[in-house]
């Protein structure tokens, strides 16, 4: 949270000097603590490379992902437990525990008993053959003496193993290589931080170092996708790496091998596809014909544009009357080149992973079993969750201290029933923010370049999904846009203090009588994660106003630029002005 509070407030010194004409006062200084910053930041995200501080592998979470993958044929993504129940039982001296234990019924997301379970253990091991079940007893004999006996129980809470039936195929190959061991998981747990490392580069390579900088700040200081979530895990990291790169691709003028990093990564996790909310609102855009005299939109930028006197306005909205496409191909040649490219790399990459998907997930069936997998943790709140239905489902009487039994089987079963009703009853509301958020991205879209346009639409991943609290790592890609506006940077790093302050609830120590009882914060998840949820949503709206509709002296000032959105880029001309014409008196 400090280290938050300090870089927003290096951020807006710098946004304050230029804002006064002095751009370059103590530049040296100020570029030396944004490299400070940045270091300490990639330090802090790793704990000072303590990870998880008594070891780096995150166990919990790897067993998931590792088991879940080289047994998906046999488990599928509602066996999981079930199955590990039955091994358990076959264990001499466990066969107790396991009947006292209670599991996540992967089916409906729901707690219960195991009786039924150890009554017909036929159920599970039918799908195994004899050396696949000792090789699966073995490898949860593994990792069962990795966790405590309470820890163990718990991990069977959880949700089970999502993956995609497209990170199935590395998931699948790399858990395959041989049976649970040390050196084996070590290796596999070892892969994640080379994508972090590889973030940072491309970063670096496509914007620059102080946006390396802020970005590492950003993801450092945002207390929801901090390292606990997935660090020292497998392969967690892959999405974001292939999210952000896709972007540094698309800025480095090369949209076909970003669209194929920025689809990769949606087959990885599906929710990475709302990055293309933004280009498919600026091919609306253009098809309207934003950028030429004859479009509508057009005749709206020249009446926004303050450089104009009001008869200036009444001309120029006389003579420029939009004249309808007369052909489909001159409709498709109002699309900026570098978009049908990028929509063309990322078909490109689902054409070819989706029927190589099929091999290691089953055929068909694993892609109908994913689809009811998805569907029914959609309709499954968690405590973790995040994002605009969070927000728009809240009702203080309906939260978990009010509502968690733990007398009861499942003890949150209440809590996740009324929870799912109030959105049923909220719906209405939840599609008008919707609509409303949308509007703004496509007036922040306005003269967006291409990369730009992806990551504003990596903000609306808060808006039309609901998200465990750690895939918020996607802020990261966000801070790419502090390379056009600096304040991007600060708003940022002041919604990830806000995450860090609403976690901390330094109102814990007041007292708990009179009137100060009623001044304490939440310190339950639920409520925690959904004011969060309020803190990340304000500041993407915040950042879409800033670049929707900035000052009036910045649009006359950008009126005399070279529009960067208005014409795809040409190998070999770049944006250079024609020869005689880049000189005004």
């Amino acid at each position: 949270m400090v280290l938050a509070l300090l870089g927003a407030a290096l951020i807006g010194w710098g946004v304050w000097l230029r804002q006064k004409g002095k751009a370059e006062r103590h530049r040296k200084l100020r570029d030396a603590l944004l490299i400070a910053l940045g270091v300490i930041s990639f330090c802090c995200y790793l704990n000072f490379f303590l990870f998880h501080f008594r070891n780096y592998l995150h166990s919990w979470d790897t067993f998931h992902y590792y088991a879940g993958s080289k047994y998906f044929k046999e488990l599928s993504y509602d066996r999981l437990y079930e199955c590990i129940a039955v091994a358990d039982s076959e264990e001499p001296g466990l066969r107790r525990r396991v009947e006292l234990r209670k599991v996540m019924n992967l089916r409906n997301n729901m707690m219960e008993g195991t009786g039924e379970i150890l009554a017909h253990p036929e159920n599970c091991k039918k799908h195994f053959t004899p050396e696949r079940w000792q090789a699966f007893k073995k490898d949860v004999a593994f990792f069962r003496a990795k966790h405590d006996v309470k820890r163990w129980e718990e991990l069977q809470t959880d949700h089970g193993y999502n993956g995609t039936p497209v990170w199935n195929i590395a998931g699948t190959l790399l858990s395959n290589t041989g049976p649970a061991t040390e050196d084996q998981v070590s290796f596999l747990t070892r892969i994640d931080p080379f994508f972090i490392v590889g973030i940072t580069l491309m970063c670096w390579w496509a914007f620059g170092w102080r946006t390396v900088c802020v970005a590492l700040a950003v993801l450092a200081t945002n207390f929801p996708s901090r390292f606990y979530w997935t660090g020292g895990a497998f392969l967690r990291w892959d999405w974001l790496f292939y999210f952000c790169g896709g972007i540094c691709l698309v800025k480095k003028e090369k949209p076909l091998l970003g669209g194929i990093f920025l689809g990769y990564s949606t087959l990885l996790r599906v929710f990475p596809i709302f990055v293309f909310t933004g280009p498919v609102l600026m091919v609306v855009r253009q098809l309207w014909g934003t950028h030429t005299p004859d479009s509508p939109a057009w005749r709206i930028k020249l009446w926004r544009d303050a450089r104009f006197k009001n008869e200036d306005r009444y001309h120029m909205l006389t003579i420029y009357k939009p004249e309808p496409a007369k052909s489909l191909r001159a409709l498709i040649n109002r699309i900026d080149r570098r978009y049908l490219r990028l929509f063309g790399g990322a078909a490109l990459i689902v054409a070819i992973l989706m029927p190589l998907s099929l091999v290691t997930s089953g055929g068909i069936d694993g892609y109908r079993a994913f689809i009811y997998n998805t569907n029914k943790h959609k309709e499954t709140p968690l405590t973790n969750h995040m994002g605009l239905r969070t927000v728009v489902t809240y009702n203080p009487a309906q939260a978990g201290r009010a509502l968690k039994n733990d007398r009861a089987e499942d003890p949150w079963g209440v809590w996740k029933r009324t929870k799912v009703q109030a959105f049923q009853n909220r719906r209405p509301l939840y599609m008008a923010f919707v609509a409303g958020f949308v509007l703004l991205l496509f007036a922040a879209t306005r003269n967006a370049e291409p990369w730009m346009a992806c990551a504003m639409g990596a903000m609306m991943i808060a808006v039309g999904i609901e998200l465990t609290c750690y895939y918020y790592s996607f802020l990261f890609a966000v801070t790419f846009l502090y390379k056009k506006r600096e304040e991007v940077g600060a708003i940022l790093l002041a919604a990830t203090a806000a995450t860090g302050f609403i976690d901390w609830a330094p109102t814990k120590y007041l007292p708990d009588k009179g009137i100060w009882a009623n001044l304490k914060m939440s310190q339950w998840l639920d409520e925690q994660y959904m004011f969060m949820s309020v803190a990340t949503l304000v500041a993407f709206v915040w950042i879409m106003y800033r670049f929707g509709y900035p000052p009036v002296n910045e649009v006359a000032a950008a009126a005399d630029e070279p529009d960067a959105a208005a014409a795809p880029a040409r190998k070999g001309r770049g944006n250079k002005p024609a020869r005689g014409r880049g000189r005004r008196k």
